[in-house]
């Protein structure tokens, strides 16, 4: 199944880098798995246009990557923002 050599080859891009905080929240969110759709459509697409699986999955892991990358941004973002206006004034 595409979705399944999707995850498998996610698993092998999860960083790895102890004691960061920004890369073991990437870390968890890739591992944690989930739909996949958006480089399951971009192989797809890549196929009706003849392009071989292998030479789709570098953007195909890209797409999903950078996705993942800014879910966890903008959730940093939100709590620290929230945690800063929330600290009472001195």
């Amino acid at each position: 199944m595409l979705r399944g050599r999707v995850e498998r080859a996610l698993s092998l891009q999860s960083p790895r880098v102890d004691g960061s905080t920004l890369y073991d929240s990437v870390a968890f969110v890739i591992e944690s798995g989930g739909k996949r759709l958006r480089p399951v459509l971009l192989i797809m697409t890549a196929a009706a246009f003849d392009v071989d699986e292998a030479d789709a999955m570098p953007a195909a892991l890209a797409v999903e990557l950078f996705h993942n990358f800014t879910l966890v941004h903008t959730i940093s973002w939100t709590v620290r923002t929230h945690a800063v206006a929330n600290q009472p004034c001195t």
